[in-house]
């Protein structure tokens, strides 16, 4: 079919994953059977612009949420070393408080070094963002918490770079666009896995799909076309983006075929290896 083969890219996608973001879906349905009409649909996995993803909820909960506790717990031992038979105070009690509040409190504090003063100010307030980043359902919290503290959110990603997370895959604009471009890209998430009939297919190639011509389409189209596609607001629209080059498509597929047919076996340990030693 033309444009639309394994590796294309399509713009335009939902996922029950990210709600609320526009999503791309990667085709995998193997070339032959799209070129010899063997199939009936077409699989692809959903794709998300890699700025977006590192502040959905499930980025986040991956990248911070350890981290979260741990901050929680430093910033608990200062109030206890810094307030110790001074100030009867509760870090925990503190945390609940309005942030004018927890600040009046913290700066009535008897602490002889200023700098013991800073860096218990400064714990407090990067708690805060956590908390209001952990709390919220709005993106743009997540992101103020990573554009303060970046270092999680950049390991994460390598982890994903590496393939040491195999559930996931950053793809970057080099791979599918013609450009250099490896800052920018999309992380794609090997456990959604949607499909779509191959006469919707057809209709993204030709005459398109996109917000202006719902309208046009029966009821049932139209139905089927807003679950599977963003189109909510004049301007919207389902497109290809690209393709997936040589190499990088195989890369690719061989990522996800390790992802998804993974089997979990109880292995010998090294206890069994000592014994075998042992009965040389």
């Amino acid at each position: 079919m033309k444009e639309l083969d394994q590796g294309t890219i399509v713009y335009g996608c939902r996922s029950t994953q990210y709600p609320d973001l526009r999503c791309y879906g990667i085709i995998i349905t193997a070339r032959c059977d799209i070129a010899n009409d063997k199939v009936a649909k077409l699989y692809y996995l959903i794709g998300v612009d890699a700025n977006e993803w590192i502040s959905s909820k499930l980025a986040y909960r991956q990248a911070y949420e350890q981290n979260y506790a741990s901050k929680i717990k430093e910033f608990e031992d200062k109030v206890k070393n810094m307030t110790k038979g001074k100030d009867a105070l509760n870090a925990e009690t503190l945390l609940k408080m309005s942030d004018e509040t927890a600040v009046c409190v913290l700066d009535s504090l008897s602490i002889a070094k200023q700098t013991d003063r800073d860096l218990l100010m400064e714990s407090f307030r990067i708690l805060r963002v956590y908390q209001k980043a952990h709390k919220s359902d709005c993106s743009a919290d997540r992101r103020a918490l990573i554009k303060e503290l970046p270092k999680p959110a950049i390991a994460y990603l390598q982890k994903i770079g590496s393939g040491k997370l195999v559930h996931f895959y950053y793809l970057p604009q080099a791979a599918y666009l013609k450009n250099s471009e490896m800052k920018k890209g999309l992380i794609v998430d090997f456990q959604e896995i949607e499909s779509i009939p191959m006469e919707d297919a057809v209709q993204i190639v030709t005459p398109g799909i996109d917000y202006r011509l719902l309208a046009d389409y029966s009821s049932n189209q139209e139905e089927r076309y807003r679950q599977k596609f963003w189109l909510e607001h004049e301007g919207d629209f389902v497109a290809v983006e690209g393709a997936i080059q040589p190499t990088w498509l195989e890369h690719f597929m061989q990522r996800f075929s390790h992802a998804f047919t993974r089997i979990g076996i109880d292995g010998p340990v090294g206890h069994d290896f000592e014994v075998l030693i042992e009965n040389l």
